[in-house]
């Protein structure tokens, strides 16, 4: 794990001597990197006593968070939050959706 930690550093000093990075973004990767090697330790454990429902809550969470940090990164902040908003309300839908089709199906049977 931590020959990963020592690669984004890495990276990170190759971006901000290229001039693809800004100083202040390059400090806030940094400080990510660093408080995720002191962190991640005790998370673990903690992460493991978590029952499954938690833990697929945790992992939809982070996944969402993630997408929108990729979206803000393309497209900016107002498309990021558009989107990722457009995401949930379909997420939170689609089972609404399957429903109402599934009894559309059974009770509006067309004859042949």
């Amino acid at each position: 794990m931590y020959e990963i930690l020592t690669l984004g550093i890495l990276i990170t000093g190759f971006l901000l001597m290229i001039g693809a990075m800004r100083l202040r973004v390059a400090f806030n990767l940094l400080g990510v990197i660093l408080l995720s090697a002191i962190i991640l330790p005790f998370l673990s454990s903690e992460i493991k006593g978590l029952d499954n429902w938690l833990l697929l809550i945790l992992s939809v969470t982070l996944t969402l968070l993630l997408f929108q940090w990729m979206a803000r990164l393309i497209f900016g902040r107002n498309a990021a939050d558009s989107v990722v908003a457009s995401l949930i309300s379909n997420i939170l839908i689609a089972p609404f959706r399957l429903l109402i089709s599934i009894l559309r199906s059974i009770f509006f049977r067309r004859s042949i």
